[in-house]
């Protein structure tokens, strides 16, 4: 009978460090980047007074497109004052599933989509006139690693690489990664 109640005692603690742990993982994580991400200087946009914006956001194996086939998650784009700006269902077809290219007047927006790791990833940046911002939310984005100059390239809590910094240089701030839960 004394067994009983030592066990009971050892059973109670540990159930309920396992509803914690499991409150804990279902707490919604918020991942913003504090610098802008930039156009790339190479991909230019001719005669337009606008730039375009294209963002490799991950795949969504919920959001087949044909058999073999899935998109690439959707993602909101807002204006600095929080407005909806637009809403894109990131698949422009081809072979390769190519995301969207969208054109956008010059200036700064907010990018918003679900990335795995880091919950849903909010990251700022500059449409320049006649250049394209490319943002890289799948981790394609790490084979600018090898490309581009050292502290030029934005980082998500991961460790992929997010996009180019806005103004291409290092930044003097001290960290470009913030979370916000």
């Amino acid at each position: 009978m004394e067994r009983k109640l030592i066990d009971m005692k050892k059973i109670v603690p540990c159930l309920g460090g396992i509803l914690l742990s499991l409150v804990g993982c279902a707490t919604n994580v918020q991942t913003t980047l504090r610098e802008p991400i930039g156009p790339s200087s190479h991909a230019l946009v001719g005669g337009s007074t606008g730039g375009c914006l294209v963002v490799y956001s991950r795949w969504d194996p919920a959001l087949h497109m044909d058999y073999d086939c899935v998109a690439r998650a959707p993602y909101d784009v807002y204006a600095p004052d929080g407005k909806l700006v637009t809403h894109v269902f990131n698949d422009a077809g081809g072979y390769d599933r190519d995301p969207v290219q969208l054109s956008l007047p010059a200036g700064e927006y907010k990018v918003s989509s679900f990335v795995p790791i880091d919950g849903q990833t909010i990251v700022p940046v500059v449409i320049v006139p006649g250049q394209t911002t490319m943002v890289y939310l799948d981790g394609s984005g790490n084979r600018l690693r090898k490309l581009a100059p050292a502290g030029s390239l934005l980082r998500l809590p991961d460790g992929d690489v997010a996009g180019g910094r806005a103004g291409g240089g290092p930044s003097q701030k001290p960290s470009s990664v913030g979370l916000v839960q």
